[in-house]
């Protein structure tokens, strides 16, 4: 800060400020009267510029109560608090953070460097792709941080308009010596810094460029192995398993989001969709099954043949999608859909779909289209309904509308999933603050690995690894540009979508559950979309769960009923009269037809599931199983023979 400048706002600058905050103070929301504040975001005594970009209106008792601190440092969520106070203890140059999409990393971040950066010369944010460039920067100057998102390396230099440069890996691996000089004495950010190993020559890069930074802040969504190529600035540390894995500073994980207070994500449910392709193998017509946890590389096949525009499964899935989508626009009525597709020629046959079930053409961003990146910054801003793509959302791109999502895509690594995941659990505040209160949908194959991965998202096993894209016929990393059709496989049909399972707080219920759940739905008169019938499911497992335990227990006096109530899905026992005396509270008694309805449904989740996994024939193992208990039907057995019957099939599905 030169001697000279001067500190406090002018007369004009004070009248530009209470226009900017509509005569409201920018803490409290309260009426400004004469003698408000113009004060610096960020602190003239650590260095904040006495600029109206610099500054907000305040009351008196809110400017006193800020002090010296910054207005951003008040705004922050918990988690990320607590991140910056770590980052203050830390003596070293690097920090690393994993925190689930959407819990709010860039944010973070820039609170970081706000933080910071006194110490600090430049400021160099690296990312994955250009879009993110001019997302960074509008972030940023939500701080009073100015970046340049359309740095050359041809530049050399920063122009002295900015405080900083946004710019990719790429970038920075063609000329790593240009930011080398640049990051002298610089406030680093490495953000989705998994990238950074991608390619040997891009991690040596980044080395080469960065070694000398002040500070490093290193951001991810997920942590991820070490592999044959360590990221400069990551420390490793051995799994239980012996592998290498990335250590953080800071971790938040989706668990933690979801039980935040601060309403940080929503949560998602998952609809497993499986049917059968059928396709041309060197002459050979075959067929399969999506779910076939048999044959991985037939469900692999099943599954492109699936995804082929010209069959069937696709296009029911998406309008499936697009009823879901409806149906959450009549709560959310800006609320939007994405498809994620395995490649450009895909999304926009995908997207020719769409135009066909809806009437109206989507957005589509493909890297071809020199505009995608307007394109989607323009959706984000809009009502539209859907956006298809390929990869240029999966990482990111912050569009807190989206609710449905279609995975038509062949990738299963789990860290471009959990990518996916975090377009959708991202939410938004009302004017008056309150986190919204939407659930989301995303549609996925019943490929068994995707099942898993929805599954682990929300149970949050420590220790999430990316999984390099493994695939029998199409090279790892494909995706960007032409067909990902392996040679010698011809599409040639495939069903429609069929419901395999649905996965809601990494639990899953099976086909027969979610038929019965949609059956009260609809009898309740509410609109069987994938989101309310898996609450529905829930709530029903949970009413039998509780009807299992007191099948076993004492015979106890009449008690209250529940009532099932799908607008408040919750169970509320209907109050009995006061006893006459006092007595021990009793378990509510369950009626017959709760416990037997419980105990039909265990036995027949674990008789499928032993079905699909050992190869054995339905009709000859429920037959089997009904001689052991003495019944002819399943329909005619008792309680005690369904108990029995229960005991049996769980010892053998346990090889008992």
């Amino acid at each position: 800060m030169s001697a000279g400048e001067r500190r406090a706002f002018n007369g004009g600058e004070r009248i530009a400020l209470y226009l900017t905050a509509d005569g409201r103070c920018e803490a409290c929301g309260a009426d400004l009267e004469t003698g408000f504040h113009g004060d610096h975001v960020i602190p003239y005594s650590r260095g904040g510029v006495t600029d109206v970009v610099n500054g907000q209106a305040l009351c008196p008792p809110c400017n006193r109560k800020k002090g010296n601190s910054t207005m951003t440092q008040r705004r922050l969520r918990a988690w990320q608090k607590r991140a910056l106070d770590a980052m203050d203890l830390s003596p070293g140059p690097n920090f690393m953070v994993t925190a689930t999409p959407g819990a709010g990393k860039t944010t973070f971040a820039l609170a970081a460097v706000e933080h910071f950066r006194r110490g600090c010369r430049n400021i160099v944010i690296v990312v994955p792709t250009s879009h993110l460039r001019y997302q960074w920067a509008n972030a940023a100057a939500q701080f009073g941080l100015q970046l340049d998102p359309k740095f050359e390396n041809s530049n050399l230099a920063v122009n002295r308009t900015y405080d900083g440069v946004v710019v990719t890996y790429g970038a920075v691996a063609s000329q790593p010596h240009v930011y080398r000089r640049m990051s002298q004495s610089a406030f680093v950010v490495l953000d989705e810094v998994h990238h950074a190993g991608e390619d040997r020559s891009w991690g040596n890069a980044v080395k080469t460029a960065f070694q000398n930074a002040t500070k490093r802040l290193l951001l991810t969504g997920t942590p991820f192995r070490s592999d044959d190529n360590p990221i400069p600035f990551v420390a490793y540390e051995p799994d239980e398993n012996g592998i290498l894995v990335s250590k953080s500073d800071v971790q938040y994980n989706y668990g933690d989001a979801l039980v935040d207070s601060d309403g940080v994500v929503r949560p998602i449910v998952f609809p497993a969709l499986d049917g059968e392709g059928t396709w041309d193998a060197g002459g050979v017509t075959t067929s399969g099954r999506i779910h076939n946890e048999q044959d991985p590389k037939e469900a692999k096949r099943a599954l492109r043949t699936a995804l082929a525009p010209d069959g069937k499964w696709i296009p029911s899935v998406i309008e499936q999608a697009h009823r879901d989508l409806i149906d959450a626009r009549k709560e959310t009525p800006d609320a939007g859909g994405l498809i994620i597709a395995e490649d450009q020629a895909k999304a926009k046959r995908y997207a020719e779909v769409l135009t066909s079930i809806t009437g109206r053409a989507p957005v589509l961003a493909i890297s071809e289209d020199p505009f995608a990146s307007d394109k989607i910054t323009a959706f984000a801003n809009s009502r539209d309904p859907w956006l298809v793509a390929v990869k240029m959302v999966s990482e990111g791109v912050d569009i807190p509308r989206l609710i449905v999502g279609v995975w038509a895509t062949n990738v299963e690594a789990e860290l471009f999933f959990r990518q996916v995941v975090g377009r959708f659990v991202r939410t938004r505040r009302s004017p008056s603050g309150e986190p919204d209160t939407s659930i989301a949908t995303l549609f996925i194959p019943s490929l068994p690995s995707m099942i898993q991965m929805a599954k682990k998202i929300e149970r949050e096993i420590d220790h999430a690894l990316s999984d390099k894209a493994k695939d029998d016929d199409v090279p790892a990393g494909n995706g960007g540009g032409g067909s990902t059709q392996p040679q010698g496989i011809i599409p040639l049909d495939s069903t429609r979508a069929e419901h395999h399972a649905t996965i809601l707080s990494g639990e899953q219920w099976l086909t027969p559950s979610i038929e019965e759940a949609t059956r009260r739905v609809t009898e309740l008169g509410f609109t069987p979309t994938s989101t309310n019938v898996a609450f529905a499911a829930k709530l029903t497992a949970k009413i039998m769960s509780e009807a299992a335990v007191v099948a076993q227990a004492p015979a106890v006096p009449a008690a209250p009923g529940m009532l099932f109530d799908m607008a408040t899905p919750t169970t509320e026992p209907v109050a009995p009269p006061a006893p006459a005396a006092p007595a021990a509270p009793a378990a509510p008694a369950v009626p017959n037809y709760k416990k037997v309805s419980a105990l039909r449904q265990q036995i027949n989740i674990i008789v499928k599931r032993m079905c699909k996994t050992k190869g054995i024939e339905y009709s000859a193992l429920n037959g089997e199983l009904n001689r052991r208990v003495g019944v002819e039907k399943r329909e005619k057995a008792t309680i005690p023979q369904l108990e029995e019957l229960l005991r049996i099939v769980t010892d053998m599905d346990r090889g008992r």
